[in-house]
């Protein structure tokens, strides 16, 4: 993929992030969820193209996790039905090439969902997995230090 298609995405993704961006100015705030949880359903196939097509171009993954923060953070609870498929996204993309964007992402649907008992034990798999994949990016790290990340912080 050249420079400039990668560009075209990259602005693609920006145009997204300023709409959902302009809703929280616009829209009164009883109905930003509403709004920003319409236009994800109406784009979360491309989206998922996107990820899928483009896992591996650094720039484009970090344009998607951030586009992907506001819709997380704008949609709140309507968010929890999409849960599995974007841990799916996360883990695989991670496992196939380890950009931190990946890592953000996760750490993004932790701080929104932290409460919500319900989703509780798929985000404690899914750091599991990743804590795992991490490990063999730095193998010199034990599987003791696993259980010491796993434990201490949740």
């Amino acid at each position: 993929m050249s420079a400039k298609e990668v560009a075209g995405f990259e602005e693609t993704i920006e145009v997204v992030l300023i709409i959902i961006k302009s809703v929280h100015v616009s829209i009164s705030s009883r109905y930003v969820d509403k709004v920003i949880s319409s236009i994800f359903i109406d784009i979360w196939a491309l989206l998922k193209y996107f990820f899928e097509k483009f896992f591996s171009h650094e720039k484009i993954i970090e344009s998607l996790c951030q586009l992907m923060k506001h819709f997380v953070r704008g949609m709140n609870v309507n968010f929890i039905p999409y849960i599995d498929q974007y841990f799916s996204i996360i883990i695989n993309g991670y496992r196939s090439i380890p950009i931190s964007s990946y890592l953000y992402s996760f750490e993004i649907i932790i701080t929104s969902f932290m409460n919500e008992t319900s989703i509780t034990s798929k985000i404690i798999d899914t750091l599991e997995i990743l804590c795992n994949q991490t490990l063999t990016y730095l193998p010199d790290l034990s599987k003791n230090n696993l259980l010491y990340v796993k434990y201490r912080f949740i």
